[in-house]
C-alpha cells in the first residue's frame, strides 16, 4: 500500500497563507521533491517561526534589518533569521494545474488561473474525442469553505463534473445534496496519486472514479484494464484474506458504484468468514489502494464496498482458478 501523500496534505494545510520553505520541507518529508517545483514565493513574511513538537517562536524585527525569533517564556535561545528564511511560499496554480494534468491524463484548461485557496479549473477528461468532462480542483482551509466550493461547483455545472480535493480531511455533509443529484463526483487526490521519486504517479484507484463519472454521463468507454497475464501476476501477490474479499464480492455480483447490496465492513467480513478486526480492515485498505475495490462514500455517495473493473477481472480469474 502506498504511503500517505504528505505533499498533497500540505496543499490544504498551507493553503490559506502559505509557509516558509523550511516548513514545506519538514512537513512534506520525502514528498518535498514533488511539491518544490510547484511553489512560488509571496511578498509576505512569516510572523512566527515553527518548530516540530514545540511552541512556535515570535519573530521580532529590529531597526537594523535583523529578525530574531524569540521564546516569550525564555526557555530557548533566540534564533537569527534571514529575510529569505521568512518568505512565505504558496503553490503556483498554473504549475499545479500542469502537474495534475500530466499525472491524471487530463487535457489542460486554458481558463484564467484563479487564486488558491478556492476553485481552480484543471482541465478535461476525454473518454471520446468528441466528448469531454470538466475537472476542477477545490482547495480550502476549513470544512465550511470546501462545502461552499462544492455547492458552488454544483450550482453552475450543467453536466457531471469531476471535483478533485487534495484529501478527504475537509469533506463535510453539506455537499451531499449536490452530490446526490449526480452533478459532482468527488475525487480525493491522495487516493489516486502516489508520490515517489520526486513525481506524482496515477494509481489504479483512479479507474473507479472514471467509472463513476461515466455512469453519470451515460458514456460507454473502455476503462484501461490489465491484461490477463498482468491480473494473474497481481492476484498471485495478494494474501488469502484479500483474495477472499474479491471472491465474495464477485460471488454476490457487487460490481461498480451503482451495484445493489454493497456491504459495509462488518457484512463483508461475514461473507468472507473472517473477523472484522484491524487486520481485515487493513486488507480492505490495501485492495482499495491497489484499485481492486472501492467504497461508495469515497465517491461522495452512500453505500459499501464494490469491485472496480480491475477487481472484477481479478474476481473472475479467481473464480476460474
Amino acid at each position: 500500500m502506498p504511503p500517505p501523500s504528505r505533499s498533497l496534505r500540505c496543499l490544504e494545510r498551507f493553503a490559506h497563507v502559505g509557509a516558509p520553505l523550511a516548513d514545506w520541507r519538514r512537513e512534506t518529508g520525502n514528498g518535498f521533491a514533488a511539491i518544490e517545483p510547484l511553489l512560488a514565493p509571496s511578498d509576505r513574511l512569516a510572523l512566527r517561526w515553527s518548530r516540530p513538537g514545540r511552541p512556535s517562536l515570535r519573530i521580532v524585527d529590529h531597526d537594523d534589518g535583523r529578525a530574531v525569533a524569540l521564546c516569550d517564556e525564555e526557555l530557548t535561545a533566540p534564533v537569527e533569521l534571514t529575510r529569505a528564511e521568512r518568505v512565505l511560499h504558496h503553490t503556483d496554480g498554473r504549475k499545479l494545474r500542469t502537474r495534475l494534468c500530466q499525472a491524471l491524463g487530463l487535457h489542460p484548461s486554458t481558463e484564467i488561473v484563479t487564486p488558491l485557496p478556492g476553485l481552480l479549473r484543471i482541465g478535461e477528461w476525454r473518454p471520446k474525442p468528441a466528448h469531454s468532462i470538466a475537472a476542477s480542483l477545490a482547495i480550502a482551509s476549513t470544512h465550511e469553505h470546501l462545502a461552499e466550493l462544492i455547492i458552488d461547483a454544483g450550482s453552475t455545472a450543467t453536466k457531471p463534473t469531476l471535483l478533485l480535493t487534495p484529501t478527504r480531511a475537509m469533506w463535510s455533509a453539506r455537499g451531499d445534496a449536490v452530490i446526490a443529484r449526480d452533478k459532482i463526483v468527488l475525487v480525493p487526490l491522495d487516493d489516486v496519486i502516489d508520490e515517489r521519486n520526486g513525481a506524482w504517479t496515477r494509481l489504479p484507484a483512479w479507474d473507479a472514479y472514471v467509472v463513476s463519472i461515466t455512469k453519470c454521463e451515460r458514456v460507454t468507454v473502455s476503462t484501461p484494464g490489465a491484461p490477463d497475464h498482468d491480473i494473474q501476476e497481481r492476484v498471485s501477490r495478494l494474501k488469502h484474506m484479500e483474495r477472499c474479499v474479491l471472491e465474495a464480492l464477485g460471488e454476490h455480483g457487487v460490481v461498480g458504484p451503482d451495484a445493489r447490496n454493497q456491504p459495509a465492513q462488518e457484512a463483508l467480513s461475514k461473507w468472507t468468514g473472517y473477523s472484522c478486526n484491524t487486520t481485515f480492515k487493513m486488507a480492505l485498505s490495501t485492495l482499495r489502494k491497489a484499485g481492486f475495490i472501492d467504497n461508495g462514500r469515497h465517491n461522495g455517495r452512500r453505500g459499501g464496498y464494490f469491485l472496480t473493473p480491475t477487481g472484477k477481472q481479478a474476481a473472475d480469474f479467481l473464480a476460474k482458478s
